[in-house]
């Protein structure tokens, strides 16, 4: 994990050159998925049945998916982007967790937050209507798209 100047995250995995890219809003806003982020994780640890997609800005996501053919469950981190048939799909942009590594990134969190404490006072998007946040491109990246699916 390195923090830049500007205060945008990059968690990156040497091993396969994995990268996730955060802003400081969508930085925040991961922040404040953590806890709903970790539920699904220990849920699906003990083999629960879970689907968690979590829309964090622009064009990225975080999902707790089980990788089919190897039967290894994943906290996936990855940009997404609309197709012509309007399904959203995922990029190759992003990183897939283990969750030995979910664990370890959430130790480096915890880290990186006492070198640099004022990512803390980093604030997600936040808009006074839904007409603001439907322009807003970190919160509304593509038009339009439910996200319940």
């Amino acid at each position: 994990m390195c923090v830049d100047e500007e205060n945008d995250v990059r968690i990156y995995d040497e091993s396969n050159g994995k990268l996730a890219y955060f802003t400081g809003q969508r930085w925040a806003q991961f922040l404040m998925e953590m806890h709903d982020i970790d539920l699904a994780v220990q849920r699906a640890m003990t083999l629960k049945s879970t689907n968690l997609k979590l829309h964090i800005g622009g064009n990225w996501h975080v999902s707790i998916t089980q990788l089919l053919l190897l039967g290894i469950p994943l906290i996936d981190i990855r940009r997404w982007y609309i197709r012509d048939d309007n399904t959203l799909q995922p990029t190759p942009v992003g990183t897939a967790l283990s969750y030995s590594q979910w664990f370890l990134l959430k130790k480096a969190i915890e880290e990186i937050q006492k070198k640099v404490p004022h990512l803390i006072a980093i604030s997600p998007c936040w808009h006074e209507s839904k007409f603001d946040a439907e322009k807003c491109l970190e919160c509304t990246p593509s038009p339009l798209i439910d996200y319940s699916n």
